[in-house]
């Protein structure tokens, strides 16, 4: 069987949506020869057996309601996410302004990455 890396998809997430566990991550590494914290890319096939099935329900609910996990954080993602905040007037510090990206409250996060998948 065989499954197509969406984006900001990582192994776990993977294992999660094809075998219902993350726990099947070991056997899908292997099956496809990555160390399970190897980047994935997009479009990428990986192959799984129906022996790395771990939880048929978790399977059939994921695919009966469309929800595809996505786990991997993109670049800009994290580095909102590491701009310090100065109590005083909220802004994001940045010693080196090169890097300077638009600062993303933690609760836009969630509500762009996580209200779609369980609104």
């Amino acid at each position: 069987m065989k499954i197509e890396v969406k984006n900001r998809q990582c192994l776990a997430d993977i294992a999660l949506q094809v075998c219902g566990s993350v726990e099947a991550v070991f056997a899908i590494a292997e099956r496809n020869g990555l160390s399970i914290t190897d980047d994935l890319a997009v479009g990428q096939i990986l192959t799984y057996e129906p022996t790395d099935i771990e939880d048929k329900r978790v399977v059939a609910i994921y695919a009966a309601e469309g929800i595809c996990p996505v786990g991997a954080a993109d670049e800009k993602t994290l580095r909102a996410l590491l701009v310090a905040v100065d109590p005083e007037d909220g802004s994001g510090v940045l010693e080196d302004t090169t890097d300077a990206v638009e600062p993303t409250p933690l609760t836009s996060i969630f509500t762009e990455q996580f209200d779609i998948t369980f609104a």
